[in-house]
C-alpha cells in the first residue's frame, strides 16, 4: 500500500492497504448484522435522520466499530467514502469505498494468509509449545501488544517485510483493541491438521 499520510504530531497515518482492511470489515460486520442494502446501512447510522450520511455520523459509527483507531485515522477512513469532500457521504460514494475495499481486502486476506503459514511453520521448528511462544513475546502477561507481535513475526521470519508485519497485525487484531489474548494467537499461528 501506499505510504500513509502524517498526522499533525508528525506520525505516520493508516496506508491504503490499512484503510482497505478497515473499511472491508465495516462491510463484514454489516453483512452480519444483517443489512442488505446500502440504503439500510445510510438509514442506520443517519442519526438525525434526514436521509443522509454525514461525515461526523460516519465517524461515530467507526468509534463504536473501531475503537483502536485515533481521529486522525477515522479522518482517513471517512475521507476514503466522502470523494467530494462535501461533508455528506452519499449511496454512490458508500457503493464504491466498499467495492474498492472488498476486493483489495481479498487479495491482502491472501497474501496474510500466506505469510501466517511462514510464520506458522518457523514456530514449528522452534519445537516449543505455543503457549510459551506467546508468553515468551508478551511484555504484559496475558496480551501481546503489537510492538511484541512484530518482534516475534520478525524474530521467526526475518525475511518478511515492515508492511507485511503490519499487514499481519491488523488481520489478527480483529476486534481492533490493540492486543492479542492467546486465543486471538493460537487463530493465526497454530498449525493446522
Amino acid at each position: 500500500g501506499a505510504a500513509g499520510a502524517r498526522d499533525s504530531q508528525g506520525g505516520l497515518g493508516m496506508s491504503e492497504d490499512h484503510i482497505h482492511i478497515v473499511v472491508g470489515r465495516l462491510l463484514q460486520r454489516f453483512r452480519a448484522a444483517g443489512f442488505q442494502t446500502l440504503e439500510q446501512i445510510v438509514a442506520h447510522c443517519d442519526r438525525d435522520n434526514d436521509g443522509k450520511l454525514s461525515s461526523a455520523e460516519f465517524d461515530r459509527l467507526l468509534v463504536v466499530e473501531a475503537p483502536n483507531l485515533s481521529q486522525f485515522e477515522r479522518r482517513q477512513v471517512v475521507a476514503k467514502f466522502d470523494k467530494d469532500k462535501n461533508g455528506v457521504i452519499t449511496v454512490a460514494e458508500l457503493k464504491a469505498a466498499f467495492e474498492a475495499s472488498e476486493k483489495v481486502h481479498g487479495d491482502t486476506l491472501t497474501q496474510a494468509q500466506d505469510a501466517y503459514a511462514r510464520v506458522r511453520d518457523a514456530i514449528a521448528k522452534t519445537q516449543q509449545s505455543h503457549a510459551r511462544v506467546f508468553a515468551s513475546f508478551c511484555k504484559t502477561p496475558g496480551l501481546m501488544l503489537r510492538r511484541d507481535f512484530e518482534q516475534l513475526v520478525h524474530s521467526v521470519a526475518p525475511e518478511l517485510s515492515g508492511p507485511t508485519i503490519a499487514l499481519l497485525w491488523h488481520f489478527a487484531d480483529k476486534n481492533v483493541d490493540g492486543a492479542l489474548d492467546f486465543q486471538e494467537f493460537s487463530k493465526h499461528f497454530l498449525r493446522r491438521a
